[in-house]
């Protein structure tokens, strides 16, 4: 065992001096400048962190409206690209700097390139063409270079068309607008465009006549109607020219579906084409079926095995069908059940949640009654025991052997209140256990809970395991707590300061959610942890995030989330110390014996 410890101590002082090697310089960041189309792609590789600077200027002897200066002033990781636009009015100049800085090394020399962006040559406006025939209308475009025409008929924009593109006449007027482009050949063209419109005039073919529909009691009365005073409209059915109007008659039990056809003939026009119209003559109604009546009856046994009974019953007067069909509605509305026969019996309902029940009911004879609602929860026993064991007032769940997670005592939670201290073993009838988690739901809704001691081997902390603690005003995490589970200290308005050790290396989702008093979040963890929703904080525009200052770039770069803190800083007392195995911020011999304690315990 003197052996172990010597060695222990020897390692750890062996690793200060370490820090305090000179950094290498990281290599060069390379600039690669592509022409395409509209202009110039300015992409920049290299290692680690890029500052990179592109500035555009005029060439010498040239002033025009272009506005030159900084375009981009950035840093990012890796990899920077950006587009530079041609303009149609003179070239200028683009000057590109960049350095580079890999994590542990020297900022990398400074790499400067220059290039000319070239303007563009107009293209000759295209010509747009229209030639007009007996059956309609020819449109074409000519240009240099590849052409396109868009077109709108009436306001309604029928987009891009091949050319030439020929139009029928319609028989209404239409007006007709087109936009033209050419492309031109090359890539210093800059394309050009045209616009003209035409007025096609309609065929002289009159208008189809317009059906109309009058509901009555017994019948439905359809007709047909013309634009034109002096037409004359003809309506068949069957293939046999009727009177207009015409009373289709409505029958009991059965709807009927009509069609009928109708033109109009006008004088000096040619005769409308012929317009359909198809009704649907619905059955008479009948008397409808009395609405049923739905009730439940909530049990709950002793044993905790909860359940509800739903019964659907008919009106007296009705020898009745009832259909019936359910959905649960614990996180939003799901989809129905099937429509389904109810049987006279009771409906018994075990599964926990709450429920929405729908029924009507429908007699021989009679119309459907109206559907009824009815809304229901099937409730979670009221007190389960959740815990294995309770030691000075705190309940532990063993989770392997030698392993136990603090948990509630029962399902209702508000358990525990003051300050809970949570040990880093517990012995139960003999057996020692290391307290290496915090369950789901542990400390949830403990209103009176004031403060906690997390031990030095909790590791995890779970769902909702501080929600709603609202009295709850700071919390410290040491270095071995790795993950926080989703909502783990959502609700808890009274929390103030947040510090997580450097082994936190995810956060759930919502896990500070609803804390509006939170205005210090401390972080000593090197690599942003991985926050599973951008809402694991609501805290970003007023709480102060504190990180090691060698990696306070990262927490501002990064894409997950941590960027959103509007106020992130350095600070010195963050930084995890080599060797500090207890995480109490100093290295001395305390450190050497939790060393030894994890090893017996096999962590």
């Amino acid at each position: 065992m003197k052996r172990i410890f010597y060695f222990l101590l020897l390692t750890t002082l062996l690793a200060l001096p370490a820090m305090a090697q000179k950094a290498d310089v990281t290599d060069a960041p390379v600039i690669t400048v592509t022409e395409q189309g509209p202009g110039y792609t300015v992409t920049v590789n290299g290692d680690g962190l890029l500052s990179v600077q592109v500035i555009t200027s005029p060439e010498p002897g040239i002033e025009s409206w272009v506005t030159y200066g900084v375009i981009a002033d950035v840093q990012v990781n890796d990899t920077y690209s950006i587009d530079v636009q041609r303009n149609d009015v003179d070239n200028y100049r683009c000057l590109v700097k960049a350095t580079a800085q890999a994590d542990g090394k020297q900022v990398s020399e400074l790499v400067v390139h220059e290039f000319t962006v070239v303007k563009f040559t107009p293209v000759p406006e295209p010509s747009i063409l229209f030639t007009e025939t007996d059956d309609g209308l020819e449109i074409n475009v000519l240009g240099q270079g590849p052409v396109s025409c868009d077109i709108s008929i009436n306001g309604e924009n029928i987009g891009r068309v091949g050319l030439p593109f020929f139009l029928e006449r319609q028989d209404t007027e239409l007006n007709i607008e087109v936009w033209a482009t050419a492309e031109g050949n090359g890539l210093d063209l800059m394309p050009s465009g045209a616009y003209a419109t035409y007025v096609l005039a309609p065929r002289l073919v009159a208008d189809p006549p317009e059906f109309y529909v009058e509901y009555e009691f017994d019948r439905v009365v359809v007709g047909a109607y013309s634009i034109y005073p002096e037409g004359v409209v003809h309506m068949f059915f069957d293939d046999q020219e009727v009177d207009n109007p015409i009373a289709l008659s409505r029958a009991y039990d059965e709807d009927n579906e009509y069609t009928l056809l109708a033109y109009v003939d006008v004088p000096g026009m040619q005769r409308s084409e012929m317009a359909c119209f198809t009704v649907l003559v619905q059955a008479l109604p009948r008397e409808i079926t009395a609405t049923p009546i739905i009730s439940y009856e909530e049990v709950l046994p002793a044993d905790g095995s909860n359940y509800v009974l739903v019964t659907i019953t008919p009106s007296e007067e009705d020898d009745a069908q009832i259909f019936y069909r359910y959905q649960v509605v614990d996180y939003g509305y799901s989809e129905y059940s099937d429509w389904m026969l109810y049987d006279g019996g009771p409906l018994c309902f075990t599964v926990f949640g709450r429920y929405q029940i729908e029924a009507y009911a429908i007699a021989e004879n009679k119309e459907q009654s109206e559907t009824v609602v009815l809304m229901f929860e099937v409730r979670e026993p009221t007190a389960i025991q959740l815990y294995d064991f309770e030691e000075d007032g705190i309940f532990y769940k063993i989770t392997a052997d030698d392993k136990v997670s603090v948990c509630s005592e029962t399902a209702v939670f508000n358990t525990y209140g003051g300050v809970v201290t949570i040990p880093t073993t517990v012995t139960h009838n003999g057996e020692t256990y290391m307290v290496n988690g915090i369950a789901d739901n542990a400390f949830r809704d403990c209103t009176g809970l004031t403060g906690v001691n997390i031990g030095a081997y909790v590791t995890t902390i779970g769902d909702c395991a501080f929600q709603g603690c609202t009295s709850l005003t700071r919390v410290t995490l040491g270095d071995y707590v790795t993950t926080l589970g989703k909502r783990a200290f959502a609700d808890c308005s009274a929390l103030a300061d947040v510090k997580m050790g450097s082994g936190m290396r995810d956060i759930g989702e919502f896990a500070f959610s609803g804390c509006s008093a939170l205005t210090s979040v401390t972080c000593k963890a090197a690599t942003p942890p991985y926050l599973f929703h951008k809402r694991c904080f609501d805290c970003y525009s007023i709480a102060t995030l504190h990180v090691y200052p060698a990696v306070l770039d990262s927490y501002r770069s990064t894409t997950i989330f941590w960027s959103q803190f509007s106020s992130i800083v350095a600070e010195d007392n963050v930084a995890p110390a080599a060797g500090d195995a207890n995480g109490d911020g100093q290295m001395n011999i305390s450190d050497v014996t939790t060393l030894i304690n994890m090893l017996l315990k096999g962590n």
